[in-house]
């Protein structure tokens, strides 16, 4: 029989201390100070008490209060635990607190951890909805009078109803930890991904944390020693692998690996595209623009299927203060979840992918007993060089990359060279050791390649980044309706303003962002957290404590609460702000992309020119993609030393001449261009700027330039 679950929050002050408990009805408990120590006791035995981040804080004020420390005393042990920078098992030493453990009758489940990137509890509540954001409203450090101490308990309420808001969020991932830990005999429940992967694999290796961190040897300078499979055939990535077979890689104070300089910007060329290198994953340069099927072309995207973990069976690598038993342990993971997966056991399946998925976080962690930084490095760079084989493959026989990041390709060929395109995956496969999944797409529109909206043949959305629909616990509502909008126009053809008008519950309008130093407007402090939407009633934004408007907030009415779900409730919704910021977002992303652009951009330098394109919403330098350029010139200017005049692009290198030549072209009767982008009309060959067009051009420049490039000579 499962225990009675209370959710629970502690606030502490000088003079005042209390704790609120929530039920699973609904129902509140408080105790105020002077807090009655048997009467807490007796009500929190036996009883499973859910907070957040109560391992660092909440559970140790319950043993001080519970032991009958004084006040003042609490106070101080929450100030320690709060900012002295101290352990909070140091703290339980120094203060004589009691362990609680459920030997003691008492049972914990603390919510942080499961969730991912250290998120506060009102950044949760506001990424929930939740209809109220409040900030404690008295200084911590400040004695309360009794109407004071009233309030601070109202707003503990709230607290545990946001608590209680995301322990239903994350009861799926509560369940699975509860299961993995029967299996196991360990409590799993209040740990992340990556501190269940570490606690699993060190039960089946029957050792400790503590023996196996006495163990690594703390190196400060690594080599990359690369598997087998890893075979390169075009020059340019043979090159790269040779780099990086000779590059050292020094470990920094964190425990983590600094990118040497041999990779710093490092940018390597395959075919039509341009790929970053680094200690990450593969990423392709990627501009705005969209690639679509048609009766003659196919996109189709292959993802490895789990590739770090895959890459660490493939190897055989291990922690080297774990031995050779950490292979055998981790692969023994992988087939009995593969095996969970095939026989449609998926809450095995699922709890059994935690630990798989999150051990590769562990060997980049100086805190971990997993930790080797030889793994961190030899997974990242294997996983870039076996991509880029796979890449190599496709780039041989003319099948053209449109995006890679990290873990898959995106191609788009044509579909009479399907066959050899899958008998490439198939050859790669072999290679490696790798599986390959496939999903065909009816068009990629992408802002870059961290941020795209792909259309599947069979109507499904796949979207990453700002182009996503979120909904979760690790990002902030940021006006939704526009990813919305956008979403529904290219899987159903619907217009933005359909989509912006029919909505009708204003989270689809809401913006919210952490302010650091706390965020006002119009003179009224909101909080750190503050949440708004856009209206057609204020002209003035929300700033932040140095007087600086918060991004996007502009027009931001605050909705610290939120009186009522239905947009008919907000007049002011400006509506036509969210339908523009879709129509951008949609013309961005649609620009129609060309396979071939880049390799004539890189064409045009070889043979002098700057290239760059003639119309293009995004940055006009080489390093870009000019996939949706529709047409490719040359930037002019001193700082290319390249010149149009008269139609012909000459090199100039002297300095000090000036950008515009409105009065010598009327008196030359030519046109002249030193800046900006012009069309190179089929010229392929650049001589220097002839000595006399130059005098003639001096020779009708203001006394006031022709002084300025006297200067300069």
């Amino acid at each position: 029989m499962s225990k009675e679950q209370f959710i629970f929050d502690f606030e502490v002050y000088p003079n005042w201390n209390h704790v609120t408990f929530l039920d699973q009805e609904g129902n509140f408990t408080q105790f105020n100070a002077p807090i009655d120590s048997e009467a807490l006791r007796a009500f929190v035995k036996g009883k499973t008490l859910i907070g957040f981040n109560s391992n660092r804080y909440d559970n140790y004020i319950l043993s001080a209060v519970l032991s009958d420390m004084k006040i003042g005393m609490v106070y101080r042990l929450s100030k320690d635990l709060v900012e002295s920078g101290k352990g909070s098992w140091d703290l339980e030493q120094s203060y004589g607190l009691e362990r609680l453990t459920k030997g003691n009758g008492f049972d914990f489940i603390d919510l942080m951890p499961l969730v991912a990137g250290f998120s506060g509890l009102k950044t949760l509540g506001a990424r929930m909805h939740h209809a109220k954001l409040q900030e404690l409203p008295f200084d911590p450090h400040e004695p309360l009078n009794e109407n004071q101490q009233q309030i601070v308990a109202e707003y503990c309420k709230n607290d545990c109803l946001i608590t209680e808001k995301l322990y239903q969020r994350l009861q799926k991932q509560v369940a699975l930890r509860t299961q993995l830990g029967k299996t196991y005999q360990l409590d799993l429940r209040s740990l992340g991904d990556a501190g269940i992967a570490e606690k699993v694999l060190l039960k089946e290796l029957d050792t400790t944390s503590s023996e196996l961190r006495q163990k690594i040897a703390r190196h400060k300078v690594l080599s990359y020693a690369p598997p087998p499979f890893i075979n390169p055939i075009s020059p340019e990535v043979k090159e790269l692998f040779a780099t990086l077979k000779e590059t050292q890689f020094q470990i920094k104070e964190s425990g983590h690996p600094e990118l040497p300089y041999s990779l710093k910007d490092k940018v390597i060329e395959l075919g039509d595209k341009s790929y970053k290198i680094g200690l990450g994953g593969l990423h392709s340069i990627d501009c705005a623009g969209m690639f679509s099927a048609d009766d003659e072309n196919m996109i189709i995207d292959v993802d490895v299927t789990s590739y770090y973990p895959a890459i660490i069976t493939q190897t055989g690598w291990y922690p080297p203060q774990t031995g050779p038993e950490f292979n055998a342990v981790y692969q023994s993971i992988v087939d009995r979840r593969v095996e969970a997966k095939n026989t449609g056991r998926k809450a095995d399946s699922d709890s059994l992918k935690i630990i798989v998925n999150s051990t590769y976080g562990k060997t980049g962690s100086q805190y971990s007993a997993l930790y080797a930084p030889n793994l961190t490095v030899g997974i990242t760079l294997t996983g870039q060089l076996a991509l880029l084989m796979l890449i190599e493959k496709f780039e041989a026989k003319g099948l053209g990359v449109i995006s890679a990041n990290t873990d898959g390709v995106t191609v788009r060929l044509k579909r009479k060279n399907e066959a050899v395109f899958t008998q490439l995956c198939s050859d790669w496969e072999s290679d490696t050791g790798f599986n390959l999944e496939r999903v065909d797409y009816k068009l990629f529109a992408q802002r870059d390649v961290n941020c795209y909206i792909a259309v599947t043949t069979e109507g499904y959305v796949k979207a990453k980044g700002a182009l996503a629909i979120h909904n979760d616990l690790t990002h902030n509502p940021s006006g939704d309706i526009i990813q919305k909008a956008v979403t529904e126009y290219l899987l159903n053809n619907q217009q933005i303003e359909s989509t912006v008008m029919a909505s009708d519950d204003i989270r689809d309008f809401i913006y919210v962002k952490k302010v650091t130093g706390g965020a006002t407007k119009d003179g009224e402090y909101l909080g750190s957290i503050v949440r708004w939407y856009l209206s057609t009633d204020t002209a003035t934004p929300i700033l932040n404590a140095k007087g600086n408007k918060v991004s996007l907030s502009e027009n931001g009415v605050p909705l610290m609460d939120i009186p009522s779900l239905s947009v008919d409730d907000y007049p002011d919704l400006d509506v036509n702000y969210y339908i523009g910021e879709a129509e951008k977002v949609l013309n961005d992303i649609t620009q129609p992309k060309s396979q071939g652009r880049n390799l004539e951009a890189r064409w045009l330098k070889t043979l002098g020119f700057s290239s760059a394109p003639m119309t293009h919403t995004g940055k006009t330098v080489f390093n870009d993609d000019f996939s949706s350029s529709e047409t490719i010139g040359t930037q002019t200017g001193d700082r290319v030393a390249l010149i149009q005049y008269d139609g012909v692009i000459y090199r100039f290198t002297e300095s000090g001449w000036p950008s515009a030549y409105k009065s010598a072209e009327k008196k030359l009767g030519v046109n002249i261009k030193f800046g900006g982008v012009v069309d190179i009309n089929g010229q392929n060959k650049i001589a220097d700027f002839p000595d006399q067009l130059r005098d003639d051009l001096f020779a009708v420049l203001t006394k006031a330039q022709k002084g300025k490039i006297e200067t300069n000579a």
